[in-house]
């Protein structure tokens, strides 16, 4: 019996062996069509990738396959631009993790971090540029906020709410509670709504008569925190950033509480 096991166990070491022989034959016969086609496959799944951080990445390695295609063929100009492809990928990669490295956060971003800002998509680093650029308000129980600048330009401005909660009035109606993690007023700064919406509202609703109908946001909570951005500075925030201006229009389209009062 034992030495039938160990026939047995021999043939098999002798058949792995052969194996890995045949295969390590045929790489080296083919290895050429192995690598154009490892190449052409980690292309097809970088196109796949929703992050670009993963296209990136498998582009490397597909640039790696194809590399090794130009090198038997001798195409060495290829090389050179396989070689400068592949820098500018690791440039962009090195930017995009520099991006998303964790940072510590201040108590205002940390809340509307928590508040729905960490699953928007947008980055520790694209909030802390986005608060940057706005300030801090502070409101009593029954304060409003004012959608517009208080000064003779009349620009849009747009709260998040931090800490407490705000009521939406039209007359005595009440139409919307918001609370932390809220926006007021993001229609004045999603293209196609520049107009003031609100204010249009207003005008529609003291078109109708019965005294004051105008709509307005209102503290009900014993002390309201807010960040507020001025239309300006917010403007040239997001023309100097781009991906924080796709996040923060993603972020308001994820905000179920816009149309009950701004449609």
């Amino acid at each position: 019996h034992a030495s039938r096991r160990l026939s047995t166990g021999g043939s098999r070491s002798a058949g792995g062996a052969h194996s890995l022989c045949w295969l390590g034959t045929f790489a080296k016969g083919h290895w050429f069509t192995i690598a154009a086609n490892t190449a052409c496959s980690l292309q097809l799944m970088q196109w796949m990738q929703d992050d670009v951080l993963y296209v990136r990445s498998i582009n490397i390695c597909a640039i790696a396959f194809f590399t090794m295609c130009n090198a038997s063929l001798g195409a060495y100009t290829y090389m050179r631009w396989d070689a400068a492809y592949t820098l500018v990928n690791a440039v962009q990669i090195a930017r995009i993790l520099h991006s998303r490295r964790d940072i510590s956060l201040s108590d205002i971003e940390r809340r509307l971090w928590e508040t729905g800002f960490g699953s928007s998509g947008i980055t520790k680093v694209q909030l802390r540029d986005f608060v940057a650029c706005g300030s801090t308000e502070e409101r009593a129980r029954g304060e409003p906020l004012r959608l517009s600048s208080s000064g003779g330009d009349g620009l849009p401005q747009l709260y998040c709410i931090t800490d407490g909660s705000v009521e939406v009035r039209h007359g005595q109606r009440t139409l919307a509670v918001l609370g932390p993690g809220d926006f007021v007023g993001e229609n004045d700064f999603i293209p196609g709504h520049e107009t003031s919406t609100l204010q249009a509202r207003e005008e529609r609703a003291n078109r109708g008569g019965g005294g004051d109908r105008s709509v307005q946001i209102v503290a009900v909570s014993a002390v309201l925190h807010a960040v507020r951005w001025e239309s300006t500075a917010l403007q040239a925030a997001l023309e100097q950033n781009p991906k924080l201006q796709q996040a923060l229009h993603n972020l308001f389209n994820q905000q179920d509480f816009a149309t009950p009062y701004l449609a």
